[in-house]
């Protein structure tokens, strides 16, 4: 599978997007790996394939399939995802930064998420009209550059200065490091309000958002400092004891902090995964 990980180049994009992959794949190929829960949302966009989703045990199959387009969100999830590719696929997915996607949309993410047309349940005939505009395009660059001209047509500016965005910028800033009651305090809202604006704005409560943060930090270390002790790491990602960070490791990846550590693999710095 080739696969190509783009900066956004547009600076008003950069509070929404994170960044953009491209992937490809031949008709011979059979791929398969897992990712790990994440505090960003991948909208993925398909072209000539068929997205079989398991959400019992968060398995995803990408085949090959008559249909012009489809478009899933992926995000929130609570343990390992496992995803196989067969045959063919040309793929592009817009990372979001967490409450990102709010700039273009205030669909409800139930909806969102249950939809093999996110594209065109968030842009209406336009956004479909768009997608033939982009995959006929073979160059990554000239695609980033319409992608962008069109997320920038239909950017709507909600998230700026709200309350749930300084509460994201501090859980991220510390690590994760930070309790509820103190976010409540800081933007002058009790827990449950918190917690229902969470929800609203970014699909995940306030808990769970800080539970993916610590993790995210943690599986980080792994991958990039090799001589630094699970102990150290633990530590720095405000764990409270090591049994503490195997447990949540079991329940997030299915492997151990070490196993993980043997096991995954960085794609240009940006994509943490394991090859199935």
């Amino acid at each position: 599978m080739k696969l190509k990980i783009k900066p956004v180049i547009t600076q008003k994009l950069t509070e929404s997007v994170q960044y953009y992959i491209f992937c490809s794949s031949e008709q011979t190929e059979n791929i398969s790996y897992k990712t790990f829960p994440n505090i960003n949302l991948c909208l993925s966009l398909y072209k000539s394939n068929k997205i079989t989703y398991n959400q019992n045990i968060n398995f995803c199959r990408i085949h090959d399939s008559n249909s012009s387009f489809t478009s899933k969100l992926w995000g929130f999830h609570e343990r390992v995802f496992n995803v196989t590719v067969e045959g063919a696929t040309d793929q592009v997915c817009i990372l979001f930064h967490p409450g990102g996607i709010r700039n273009f949309t205030d669909i409800p993410y139930d909806f969102l998420i249950n939809t093999d047309n996110v594209f065109g349940m968030i842009f209406g005939s336009k956004g479909l009209s768009f997608l033939g505009q982009l995959f006929d395009i073979n160059e990554t660059g000239k695609r980033v550059y319409l992608l962008e001209q069109f997320l920038l047509k239909n950017h709507k500016d909600f998230i700026s200065k709200t309350a749930v965005t300084r509460s994201i910028q501090r859980i991220v800033q510390t690590g994760g490091n930070v309790k509820i009651e103190t976010l409540a305090k800081e933007t002058g809202i009790n827990n449950s309000t918190l917690y229902n604006n969470f929800i609203r704005f970014i699909g995940q409560g306030p808990k769970d958002f800080i539970k993916t943060v610590r993790f995210r930090s943690a599986l980080s270390s792994l991958a990039e400092q090799k001589l630094l002790s699970l102990t150290e790491i633990s530590y720095a990602a405000n764990y409270y004891d090591q049994s503490h960070f195997i447990k949540e490791f079991l329940q997030l990846t299915s492997y151990t902090p070490k196993e993980i550590r043997k096991k995954v693999v960085i794609e240009q710095d940006k994509l943490i995964w394991v090859n199935s």
